[in-house]
């Protein structure tokens, strides 16, 4: 490594740390984050918001059921922002924003017609998440981010599973109150901001993606330090439960041995910072070794937006093992239309395309009756469960408590694909449902 290539990774890092430590010390004071407005560079302007501001234009409801829940979520989300989100406040919080929201769907359902319902409802759904946008066009979103300490949705999962890992997953969909039309987002990635902190930033891509992939990932060279929280867990999956023993088939039909190499070619579309993969190789070259036979790996690492991947496969061992390590800085969509995308195959080739699959995925929400919810997803059939696990009524003071909250990262399916079992967000699932389609009062 040359000294200009040093100076300008010890700039790289020595930036990422500004844009870390400036985004979490916006998201310790008491004012609400609207927009990022990032350059090129992935450099990032952060526009704030009073709380006063921001419910501004809900202010003509006037209705005092809304009001008094308005006052009562101010002093509880104050509260918990100067505690520095102290996980004893984080019940009530959750609790004062689902039974705000609950008000305000109600209203808008009686009369879908009332702008000032239809603005309100889309504050409350928006809350806490801000917008991502280019600065070129600083009033068109096209991705959108939250924190999962001060997003009220998101933190039913740290209040039902206290030490699970973050997850975007836990929060599929969402929206900014930023901009014209409502848009939703989903799922992304997500960065921790500091080791110090418990804060992370979920960002989430336009679910028609246009314009997304560019200002996300430009955003990401100014956050992203690589670390991947799950990367050990996933890479034990797919190293240990997929790839092992295919390869243990091949390595004994082949006869290999450790004066012929087994040569693994990866294609990891999507890499991001590459630790998946380092970590993927590193199991697999241990297992061969111990049974005596010599790995030899080439890779290319397809993403937009690659930050130094190479750092995670410099280990001695593992480095000795890379015959070839190829960064291609650039759109997959795009490097798929190539003619010549990679040279010919000289030993076993693998493509990791996980991600690849989930940002061509269609998201959508969609209803889904007690019963057919309970069948799939193994719960009581006869619905008694299902009030209790609404947040304003099992996080209220004389409810069952967080034990009843019904939210996970897990999966099942359904016929139009798969969903997550996140009852207890059904009624923002539902205001997101009437604000983003054509809603029918008639068929509430």
């Amino acid at each position: 490594m040359t000294q200009a290539m040093v100076e300008r990774r010890v700039a790289g890092i020595h930036s990422r740390h500004l844009s870390r430590g400036k985004l979490l010390a916006a998201l310790e004071e008491d004012h609400l984050i609207r927009r990022l407005v990032v350059a090129e560079t992935g450099r990032f302007r952060i526009e704030q918001i009073s709380w006063e501001s921001y419910w501004e234009p809900a202010r003509p409801l006037g209705d005092s059921r809304y009001v008094e829940r308005l006052r009562a979520f101010h002093r509880v989300w104050r509260r918990y922002i100067l505690s520095e989100c102290g996980a004893e406040h984080r019940q009530e919080y959750c609790f004062q924003y689902f039974d705000l929201l609950k008000v305000l769907l109600d209203r808008y359902r009686a009369d879908p017609q009332c702008e000032s319902s239809r603005r309100s409802l889309r504050l409350a759904l928006g809350f806490e998440c801000f917008s991502l946008a280019s600065a070129k066009q600083a009033d068109r979103p096209v991705g959108a981010a939250t924190s999962t300490l001060r997003n009220p949705c998101y933190l039913l999962a740290k209040l039902r599973k206290p030490n699970a890992l973050d997850d975007s997953q836990f929060l599929p969909l969402l929206t900014v109150a930023d901009g014209e039309p409502t848009r939703l987002f989903h799922h992304y990635r997500q960065h921790k901001l500091s080791k110090g902190s418990a804060h992370s930033i979920l960002l989430h891509l336009n679910v028609d993606q246009q314009g997304s992939f560019s200002v996300v990932n430009a955003i990401e060279r100014q956050l992203a330090d690589g670390t991947d929280p799950r990367a050990d867990e996933r890479s034990a999956r797919l190293a240990d439960g997929i790839m092992w023993p295919y390869l243990q088939s091949i390595t004994s039909a082949r006869g290999a041995t450790n004066n012929h190499p087994v040569d693994i070619e990866f294609v990891d579309l999507g890499s991001g910072s590459g630790i998946l993969l380092a970590k993927v190789c590193e199991r697999l070259r241990r297992r061969l070794g111990d049974m005596g036979i010599q790995s030899r790996f080439r890779a290319w690492l397809v993403d937009l937006s690659p930050s130094d991947p190479g750092r995670f496969f410099r280990a001695k061992q593992l480095g000795k093992a890379f015959d070839c390590l190829t960064c291609v800085a650039e759109d997959y969509r795009q490097w798929f239309d190539r003619p010549r995308r990679l040279p010919a195959r000289k030993g076993i080739r693998i493509a990791l395309v996980s991600r690849f699959f989930n940002n061509l995925s269609g998201f959508g929400i969609a209803s889904l009756s007690v019963e057919d919810y309970a069948r799939l997803n193994g719960e009581d059939g006869n619905g008694q469960w299902w009030p209790k696990c609404s947040p304003s009524q099992c996080l209220a003071h004389d409810g069952d408590g967080v034990a009843s909250l019904a939210t996970s990262n897990s999966r099942f399916w359904l016929a139009e694909g798969r969903t997550f079992a996140q009852a207890s967000l059904s009624t923002y699932n539902e205001g997101l449902h009437d604000l983003t389609t054509d809603w029918d009062c008639t068929n509430a």
